[in-house]
């Protein structure tokens, strides 16, 4: 399980490339506790990575926990199917086409 400053954006990650992988297509939205939202948006991402993010897909504060869903009732539960065995090609880093450059990140971390 990952433990750094980008835990969530990892957790995210996996929740999104598990519903790929399971669905063959991306989600709509990805639940996340807040205080996670919160991380991704001002110390793992810039101000631009953050919008292009939430461009692709809606981030919803829940205590469910990060569970990457669409408009047709799919999910992949993070929590409960934990990391997809395999990545997709493209992964979800891929397609959201960021990676982590915000305050944390800044000195080659």
């Amino acid at each position: 399980m990952p433990n750094g400053v980008d835990q969530n954006w990892v957790r995210l990650l996996a929740a999104v490339d598990g519903f790929y992988l399971e669905h063959r297509s991306w989600p709509n939205r990805v639940l996340l506790h807040g205080p996670a939202i919160k991380t991704l948006q001002t110390h793992v991402f810039s101000e631009a990575s953050f919008a292009k993010i939430t461009l692709r897909i809606e981030l919803v504060p829940s205590d469910s926990g990060v569970i990457a869903e669409d408009d047709n009732g799919n999910q992949y539960n993070y929590g409960k199917q934990g990391f997809p065995e395999n990545r997709p090609s493209p992964s979800a880093e891929e397609w959201f086409g960021v990676q982590p450059d915000g305050p944390e990140f800044k000195f080659g971390r």
